[in-house]
Protein backbone atom coordinates (compact mmCIF):
# COMPACT_ATOMS: atom_id res chain seq x y z
CA UNK A 1 0.00 0.00 0.00
CA UNK A 2 1.53 3.28 -0.61
CA UNK A 3 1.65 6.42 1.62
CA UNK A 4 -0.97 8.67 1.31
CA UNK A 5 -0.42 11.79 -0.48
CA UNK A 6 -2.61 15.03 0.04
CA UNK A 7 -3.30 17.83 -2.61
CA UNK A 8 -4.59 20.95 -1.69
CA UNK A 9 -7.40 21.76 -4.21
CA UNK A 10 -8.08 24.92 -2.88
CA UNK A 11 -7.36 27.24 0.26
CA UNK A 12 -7.95 30.58 1.97
CA UNK A 13 -6.10 32.10 5.07
CA UNK A 14 -6.86 35.40 7.15
CA UNK A 15 -4.14 36.01 9.67
CA UNK A 16 -3.42 38.13 12.28
CA UNK A 17 -0.61 39.48 13.98
CA UNK A 18 -0.69 37.35 16.77
CA UNK A 19 -1.12 34.25 14.95
CA UNK A 20 -5.27 34.69 15.25
CA UNK A 21 -6.89 33.99 11.92
CA UNK A 22 -9.32 31.55 10.01
CA UNK A 23 -8.40 29.25 7.24
CA UNK A 24 -10.64 27.25 4.91
CA UNK A 25 -9.20 24.75 2.52
CA UNK A 26 -10.32 21.65 0.42
CA UNK A 27 -8.15 18.99 0.24
CA UNK A 28 -8.21 15.33 -1.42
CA UNK A 29 -5.57 12.55 -0.22
CA UNK A 30 -5.13 9.67 -2.46
CA UNK A 31 -3.91 6.58 -1.07
CA UNK A 32 -3.19 4.42 -4.67
CA UNK A 33 -5.59 1.63 -4.81
CA UNK A 34 -7.96 2.59 -2.09
CA UNK A 35 -8.91 5.21 -3.87
CA UNK A 36 -9.14 9.06 -2.71
CA UNK A 37 -10.58 10.74 0.25
CA UNK A 38 -11.71 14.39 0.39
CA UNK A 39 -11.37 16.63 3.26
CA UNK A 40 -11.89 20.31 4.55
CA UNK A 41 -9.53 21.92 6.82
CA UNK A 42 -11.64 25.10 9.01
CA UNK A 43 -12.07 27.53 11.17
CA UNK A 44 -9.34 28.96 13.56
CA UNK A 45 -6.23 29.11 12.24
CA UNK A 46 -4.62 27.61 15.96
CA UNK A 47 -7.23 25.16 15.96
CA UNK A 48 -8.28 23.82 12.90
CA UNK A 49 -10.97 21.16 12.23
CA UNK A 50 -10.53 18.44 9.64
CA UNK A 51 -13.41 16.79 8.44
CA UNK A 52 -14.16 14.68 5.91
CA UNK A 53 -16.47 14.82 3.08
CA UNK A 54 -18.84 12.22 1.58
CA UNK A 55 -17.45 10.09 -1.07
CA UNK A 56 -20.11 11.21 -3.43
CA UNK A 57 -19.07 15.03 -3.04
CA UNK A 58 -18.52 16.01 -6.80
CA UNK A 59 -14.68 17.99 -6.84
CA UNK A 60 -16.23 21.51 -8.05
CA UNK A 61 -13.23 24.17 -7.96
CA UNK A 62 -14.95 27.21 -8.16
CA UNK A 63 -17.65 26.33 -5.88
CA UNK A 64 -14.97 25.10 -3.62
CA UNK A 65 -13.44 29.29 -4.14
CA UNK A 66 -17.03 30.61 -3.53
CA UNK A 67 -17.45 28.67 -0.01
CA UNK A 68 -13.67 29.54 0.62
CA UNK A 69 -14.38 33.33 0.31
CA UNK A 70 -17.94 32.96 2.13
CA UNK A 71 -16.22 31.22 5.03
CA UNK A 72 -13.45 34.13 5.32
CA UNK A 73 -15.25 36.99 4.76
CA UNK A 74 -16.33 37.57 8.18
CA UNK A 75 -13.13 37.03 10.03
CA UNK A 76 -11.77 39.97 6.84
CA UNK A 77 -14.70 42.15 7.77
CA UNK A 78 -13.93 41.70 11.56
CA UNK A 79 -10.49 42.72 11.15
CA UNK A 80 -11.19 45.66 9.10
CA UNK A 81 -13.83 47.22 10.86
CA UNK A 82 -11.09 47.08 13.99
CA UNK A 83 -8.78 49.11 11.47
CA UNK A 84 -6.88 46.48 10.70
CA UNK A 85 -5.62 45.49 7.01
CA UNK A 86 -6.65 42.06 5.86
CA UNK A 87 -7.02 39.73 2.98
CA UNK A 88 -7.67 35.88 1.47
CA UNK A 89 -4.27 34.33 1.33
CA UNK A 90 -3.18 31.21 0.08
CA UNK A 91 -2.63 28.95 3.11
CA UNK A 92 0.66 26.77 2.77
CA UNK A 93 0.22 23.49 1.24
CA UNK A 94 2.54 21.96 3.66
CA UNK A 95 1.04 22.96 6.59
CA UNK A 96 -2.29 21.80 5.23
CA UNK A 97 -1.01 18.76 4.37
CA UNK A 98 0.65 18.04 7.72
CA UNK A 99 -2.57 19.06 9.26
CA UNK A 100 -4.85 16.14 7.49
CA UNK A 101 -2.11 13.83 7.16
CA UNK A 102 -1.86 14.53 11.25
CA UNK A 103 -5.97 13.45 11.61
CA UNK A 104 -5.26 10.45 9.12
CA UNK A 105 -3.48 9.44 11.86
CA UNK A 106 -5.07 10.34 14.74
CA UNK A 107 -7.97 8.07 12.90
CA UNK A 108 -5.83 5.01 12.07
CA UNK A 109 -5.22 5.61 7.98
Amino acid sequence: MSAPRPYVLAGGIVEESGGSGAVCAFVAVHAGLSGSRLFTVSGSVASPIIAELPPETTVNLARFKKDIEEALRPTVDAITARGGVAKIAQPKAEWLSKLVLEHLARLGG
